[in-house]
């Protein structure tokens, strides 16, 4: 239906609805809209929010209380609909996909919410399993308010690295995975426990402009030969089949760690 303005006129073609998880507990749901201003004939893609749904325990919210929230979230509006815009995306990447990464994911993308920083975070593991997160894992991450049932593992494989800004991994030995099949991911490819330490590290000067630029400026003076040895320094441990104990041990250190990094990585994007 077009829209008439003073000086413009518009049209736009609504396509069937899609839902967007945009936080751990929060689901969007969005017609996708395609639309002309003219005379400017490139069409545009935005996208219209009809719904938002927050679990658990959380009053629902409508689109009006999503406007409003806007300056504290990751999305802004944008005119006929809430455009998502380029957002920075982030890979988190442990052996199965089954337990450390969703923790983690989960986690990292609460936090990120929670600070207005403009992420997208996902996971995925060396394995191709297509399994649900370990039952352990859901209890141990629910202990920190999240629910990750209805997770399902993904292969690494399956994915388009370059696609991603950032990618964190649990263990020396998954950082190597990844830079021996592509090489030139090494800049932005670090172990969550190195990340977190380059971003509390005290830096000389001021960062270059750009999110992509500043993460490959942590990197920079970093060899290579920084991903050899059997060091575990770096490792967070898997807890699979060790009990629940060991599963709760991980998710709060993985809490701590998702503080630490949200903070850091919000200060890199602004």
């Amino acid at each position: 239906m077009p829209i008439e303005s003073m000086t413009t006129s518009a049209a736009a073609v609504a396509t069937r609805p899609i839902t967007r998880v945009v936080a751990p507990n929060m689901t969007v749901e969005c017609v996708p809209l395609w639309f002309w201003v003219f005379p400017i004939s490139t069409p545009k893609l935005s996208e219209v929010c009809l719904s938002i749904t927050q679990k658990p325990g959380l009053s629902p919210y409508t689109p009006l209380d999503f406007v409003g929230s806007l300056p504290h979230m990751p999305y802004r509006l944008s005119f006929l609909g809430m455009e998502l815009p380029n957002r920075f995306r982030v890979l988190v990447v442990c052996t199965a996909n089954i337990c450390r990464s969703p923790m983690f994911e989960a986690l990292l993308g609460r936090d990120l919410a929670a600070v207005g920083a403009p992420f997208e975070v996902s996971s995925a593991g060396l394995l191709d399993l297509g399994e649900p997160a370990d039952p352990a894992a859901v209890e141990a991450i629910a202990g920190h308010a999240i629910d990750i049932s209805g997770h399902r593992s993904r292969p690494l494989a399956a994915l388009e690295l370059s696609s991603f800004d950032l990618v964190l991994t649990m263990t020396r030995e998954h950082l190597r995975e990844i830079v021996i099949v592509e090489p030139e991911m090494y800049p932005i490819t670090f172990t969550v426990k190195a990340f977190a330490r380059e971003l509390a590290a005290p830096r000389d000067g001021t960062l270059p402009d750009g999110f992509r630029a500043r993460i490959r400026a942590l990197s920079a003076g970093r060899p290579t030969s920084s991903m050899l040895g059997q060091s575990r320094e770096d490792d967070v441990a898997d807890p699979y089949q060790l009990g629940q104990q060991e599963f709760d041990t991980t998710a709060a250190e993985l809490a701590e760690l998702s503080r630490h990094i949200s903070l850091g990585l919000h200060a890199l994007a602004d």
